[in-house]
């Protein structure tokens, strides 16, 4: 779908001749292949649910209604969190808070504050689009506006703004992997069988734990001119020993 849908776009504008896959894959329509690879989802799930030795009738029904009203609150979630986003670039709220905060906000504390408020955002919410609907209308004019006040020559723009970018990308993950009104947190509890809250309690040491290795040894340095290089491997080895000195070996 992303090729196909990516292929025509650039044959409309006259652009496909000579154009790669990473051509083809930005000009796709990746909203239509979201919606075709969720239809095939559904049909494959009902096939499984009532192939040989699975649901009939009622208990089918059943089924999928419960997983309806499961999925239905954070889908509710993220169609207002697309609206508020919809409603900031209306607003053009990114750049009103470049104009009034750009001067003030250092390039260096920009990614981590970025970060910080995704992971909050994501984690009050339970979604992750819904975070980066929200957060990257705002977040890119204000690092536009930061990285301009600050006089900054054009290659460490971009990487500002490259890590603006990601800090929205990867606080909106946080939340959406550990919070306890998320799609995904519930869905895994109700695989594994899992009571709801003692699978959260569970997985926030461990996303926190990241986020913070990802500030200490991410964010922060990255923002100060540390290539990625020596963050990447300096964030996994932090990572391994936090594991080793306050983990805890596993009761059978």
């Amino acid at each position: 779908e992303l090729l196909s849908t990516g292929r025509a776009k650039l044959a409309a504008d006259g652009r496909l001749a000579g154009a790669g896959l990473r051509e083809i894959i930005g000009a796709a329509d990746s909203y239509q292949s979201m919606l075709t690879a969720s239809l095939a989802s559904l049909l494959a799930a009902l096939a499984l649910a009532a192939g040989p030795g699975g649901f009939r009738g009622r208990p089918l029904l059943h089924a999928i209604g419960q997983g309806t009203s499961i999925m239905l609150p954070p889908l509710v979630i993220l169609i207002l969190a697309w609206a508020l986003g919809d409603l900031c670039r209306d607003l053009k709220t990114g750049a009103w808070v470049g104009a009034t905060l750009g001067a003030a906000t250092k390039p260096w504390m920009l990614s981590t504050a970025v970060f910080l408020i995704a992971c909050v955002m994501s984690f009050a919410t339970g979604t992750s689009w819904g975070t980066m609907a929200v957060l990257m209308p705002v977040a890119v004019p204000l690092a536009y506006a930061s990285v301009t006040a600050a006089g900054l020559a054009p290659a460490a723009m971009q990487d500002h703004l490259m890590l603006t970018i990601a800090a929205v990308l990867a606080g909106a993950v946080f939340g959406d992997h550990c919070g306890l009104i998320s799609d995904t947190t519930i869905l895994a509890a109700l695989s594994s069988k899992c009571p709801l809250y003692e699978h959260f309690r569970t997985q926030v040491p461990y996303a926190v734990l990241a986020a913070l290795i990802t500030v200490a040894a991410g964010t922060l340095p990255s923002s100060l001119g540390v290539p990625w290089w020596v963050c990447l491997p300096v964030g996994m080895l932090l990572l391994v020993l936090a594991v080793r000195v306050i983990g805890r070996p596993v009761r059978a």
